[in-house]
């Protein structure tokens, strides 16, 4: 179930709300009023708690594909390099 967080826009109050629906309509009914001023509560975009977790993800720079020239394993060796050039070549012959 959804907590929502809302804030008033007069007197700036805010105050969370769980709601018991994921449906959008009866969420809209259930929007509470400010209790200090009773002008009707704005919904407020508050901090997401989603992490991303393994591996994978673009913090982790998996858009940085690591090539035999690249790889720190390989430096300063070209045969390592050729091997595994070969090996790729080999891998994309067969698929």
């Amino acid at each position: 179930m959804p907590i929502y967080e809302y804030h008033c826009p007069d007197c700036e109050n805010r105050r969370e709300v769980l709601h018991m629906s994921h449906d959008a309509l009866q969420i809209e009914k259930e929007i509470p009023y400010c209790d200090l001023c009773q002008v009707r509560y704005i919904r407020a975009m508050s901090m997401c708690t989603f992490n991303l977790r393994g591996r994978g993800w673009a913090r982790d720079g998996y858009s940085n594909k690591l090539t035999p020239q690249n790889n720190p394993a390989n430096k300063g060796n070209p045969a390592a390099v050729a091997s595994d050039m070969a090996d790729i070549a080999e891998h994309r012959a067969k698929h």
